[in-house]
């Protein structure tokens, strides 16, 4: 069936497919041969049996029952509901999936969802209980100009007389202030409860039973009008997208470990309710079942002929046909062939001694799943993964699992696919034998990208991240693959060394890889090259962000000399919901590192140095000396590991005047917090990605280098080797002892992204290329550009061929 997105993500054509389906059910009478007064239209349907579910006689009489609400069946109920709604849709157009309202993002709620183009805005004046909308797709009367999609006849959006509950034919809405939508902090409260069904549960959380607790009750009265009464709310197509949220709450909770019938109630609820309990009105005509409010003069389909459904038939939603993009899959391929016995060909700075690209992938990998770890922390979103290592061993193509049992799984620190249990468990393997690149591509798709949940959904758009030397040594050949092979997961590839020697990389067959799967969205790069450690960094950090919907901001990479720090300052927008920030240090030691995220008033609302991510007393800048700070309205989830930060900062319904602004990332190198030297980034360090060679001195001069010798780019003396490389400054530290290189990425989730595209016609030398900036095609919203910088790097010289010869 497909992925179900949040909403304010969906591309412009998603948008109108949708709502072109939408309006088409609203337009389409379900019993077109019945006489006008009792003709309904299929949309209307699906109105009418929720207001019929609400008052329930069972068998063996007695009080009847909510079937759907304040009760175990909420969840269960609903997500059967919204199924038969979503495939009601897809018999209109089969592209379609029903798209989630996530009210946590307070500005894209209001700047693009309840817009005219998509879900319209507020009430007007007038209406009982909230006012009339009065423009877009959902107000009485038709737009004056309307939208190719709009279904011919449709004079408007029309509440039907019976259901109308006293809210009359125009549909009403009467919002609360965006400051009172639900944050997400309130949704990792939910998703960290342990039990289903009990007095302090997730369901009860959820649904609103608690104290604290405002998402499922609470965002119906938040939009008032037909959405803030209980009988007459899927009047509003908001509604659907609501409850889709609560339904993707209950997936994500359900895939960390509370799968199965064991986390549902046997016995014990009202009767509907329990585990293997008919629901109605699914239940296929049995006898004792109906509505104390059917209205004669309703026609809804026939029930009878439809299967039976209880709650335990629908506990599993990939089964059912969809997943949501916040449960992310994804396989990860190690290269364990003799080429990387190899020296890393830049080791970065502070590196002692020199290590193999071995040591530097498995690095990349652990930094991979520590990301993971964090977004599960953040409750961001989950990622399910596995690792194998792959090689030719005396004639036999071997692939090697890293976890144990099912060798893959939700990634967090407390279960069994965890950074410190990969680490462990790499220690076994070491590198060594020839290369099957489409062997190692067919088996970690088959068994680490297909085999979670039975590739249920089937069609689901998952991911692989494979690093190489792309040199095919072993059958069989990527020729064998088809173009795509693998039409339904993208592939990240690296090829990761010099491009020429024994233990080089063939940068076409690393290309050639990807195509072999499905291609990403605009703005997201598949295909790595580099010869530094911080390009794996890069490669890794990447395909976490892309996979979780994050785009890349900002890459730069600083040496710092012990008792330095760098402030790498970066915009936030209204725009921007989330951040996604990744900085590693490359000794890879914790007790070297400490980070600091600086909001833009100049309070820390994250701080490594004393494990605070709220309340915290430190000393923080040249200006700011020691001051106390409070806890802030920002969500930041920070995790620190071998040298590595990881900061996911949510909104979480802050205001723009806290929220905009420039933010500082502060990372410390050996620095003591009350004294310190602060380098502050040229534009150059800015633009000068993490792949990029150095713009002084030569290429590759640090692997001839003990680690004392490497200096740092800005200590180099000498004209920049590139003349773009302007505003480098000079040496300013103390200590003499070597530096040591930190790589920063900054990742954004926003309303609107705009790429910078470069294509070329022909890959040789002196051939144009040419670069384009875009808004991505994303629905609603506007922007505006202020200034544009980019730059292209590329080394005067290759070293490759020099170190060729070189021994391991």
């Amino acid at each position: 069936m497909g992925i179900r997105k949040n909403a304010v993500h969906l591309t412009t054509t998603e948008r109108d497919n949708f709502l072109a389906a939408v309006l088409t059910l609203k337009n389409t009478i379900a019993n077109p041969a019945a006489p006008v007064a009792q003709q309904i239209s299929i949309f209307d349907q699906f109105v009418a049996v929720h207001l019929y579910t609400l008052s329930i006689n069972v068998p063996g009489g007695g009080v009847p029952i909510n079937m759907g609400h304040q009760n175990s069946a909420f969840c269960p109920w609903h997500r059967y509901y919204l199924l038969q709604f979503e495939q009601a849709l897809q018999a209109v157009d089969p592209t379609v999936n029903l798209p989630y309202w996530d009210w946590t993002d307070h500005t894209a709620t209001q700047t693009i969802l309840f817009q005219d183009n998509f879900m319209g805005p507020n009430g007007g004046a007038g209406g009982a209980g909230g006012g009339n909308v009065q423009s877009g797709f959902f107000a009485f009367n038709a737009p004056a100009v309307l939208p190719a999609w709009w279904p011919g006849g449709l004079a408007g959006w029309r509440v039907k007389t019976q259901l109308q509950q006293g809210y009359g034919s125009t549909l009403q809405r009467s919002f609360s202030s965006f400051t009172l939508l639900e944050t997400q902090a309130r949704v990792q409260t939910c998703l960290g409860k342990t039990n289903y069904e009990t007095p302090d549960s997730f369901r009860t959380y959820l649904e609103g039973g608690l104290a604290g607790s405002n998402m499922h009750n609470g965002m119906h009265g938040w939009v008032g009008g037909n959405m803030g009464d209980p009988v007459s709310s899927p009047n509003d197509l908001i509604f659907f997208m609501h409850h889709c949220n609560i339904d993707r709450l209950w997936a994500m909770w359900q895939i960390d470990s509370h799968q199965g019938s064991a986390f549902y109630p046997a016995s014990g609820r009202p009767q509907g309710h329990n585990l293997n309990d008919l629901m109605w009105p699914w239940i296929a005509g049995t006898p004792g079942y109906s509505s104390n409010n059917i209205q004669t003069d309703i026609v809804l389909p026939n029930f009878a002929v439809q299967p039976t459904k209880r709650p335990v038939d629908v506990l599993d939603h990939r089964a059912m046909g969809y997943a949501y993009d916040s449960e992310v899959i994804m396989g990860i391929a190690l290269d364990q062939t003799g080429s990387m016995t190899g020296l890393t060909p830049d080791p970065m700075t502070g590196m002692a001694p020199n290590i193999t690209k071995w040591e530097a992938a498995k690095r990349g990998v652990s930094a991979l799943l520590h990301d993971c770890e964090t977004a599960y922390t953040a409750k961001e979103a989950y990622v399910v993964a596995g690792v194998e290592t792959f090689r030719n061993l005396a004639g036999v193509n071997t692939f090697t699992q890293i976890f144990s049992g099912a060798h893959f799984g939700v990634v967090k620190n407390t279960g069994v696919i965890t950074q410190a249990i990969f680490d462990a468990n790499i220690l076994a393997q070491s590198p060594g034998g020839g290369t099957p690149l489409a062997a190692a591509l067919t088996d970690t798709e088959n068994n680490l990208v297909r085999a979670p949940f039975s590739n249920l959904p089937a069609g689901e758009q998952r991911y692989l991240s494979i690093l190489t030397d792309g040199k095919e040594t072993a059958a069989p050949l990527l020729t064998t693959l088809g173009t795509p092979a693998f039409p339904n997961t993208i592939i990240f590839a690296m090829g990761f060394g010099i491009g020429s020697g024994w233990d080089g990389v063939d940068y076409a067959t690393i290309a050639d890889m990807t195509t072999k799967g499905k291609t990403a969205r605009p703005g997201v790069t598949q295909v790595y090259h580099g010869e530094s450690a911080g390009v794996i960094d890069k490669f890794y950090s990447d395909s976490v962000a892309a996979s979780l919907g994050f785009n890349l901001s900002v890459d730069p990479v600083f040496d710092l000399y012990p008792g330095e720090n760098v402030h790498l300052r970066f915009d936030v927008t209204d725009a921007d919901q989330v951040f996604m920030i990744t900085a590693q240090g490359f000794d890879f030691s914790d007790k070297n590192w400490d980070f600091c995220l600086m909001a833009p008033d100049g309070h820390h609302c994250g701080d490594t140095r004393d494990n605070a991510t709220g309340t915290e007393s430190m000393a923080h800048g040249h200006s700011h000396g020691s001051r106390t700070e409070t806890l802030s309205p920002f969500l930041v989830t920070m995790k620190q590991q071998s040298g590595r930060c990881t900061i996911f900062l949510n909104r979480n319904g802050a205001d723009s005047a806290e929220w905009v602004g420039r933010w500082a990332i502060m990372a410390f190198y050996k620095a003591d917090p009350g004294e310190h030297v602060m380098i502050m980034p040229s534009i150059s360090d800015l633009i000068l990605p993490a792949g990029a060679p150095p713009v002084r001195g030569p290429l590759y001069s640090r692997i001839f280098q003990t680690p004392a010798q490497r200096l740092p780019v800005r200590a180099i003396s000498g004209k920049p080797a590139h003349t773009l490389a302007m505003g480098l400054p000079g040496i300013t530290a103390t200590s003499n002892e070597p530096p040591c290189a930190v790589a920063i990425n900054i990742y954004n989730k926003a309303s609107h992204q705009v790429v910078l595209n470069s294509t070329v016609k022909a890959a040789f030398a002196g051939e144009d290329i040419h670069l384009s900036l875009h808004l991505t095609d994303k629905a609603g919203g506007s922007f505006s550009i202020n200034t544009i910088v980019a730059r292209l790097v590329a080394p005067n010289h290759s070293l490759g061929n020099a170190l060729a010869d070189i021994k391991r």
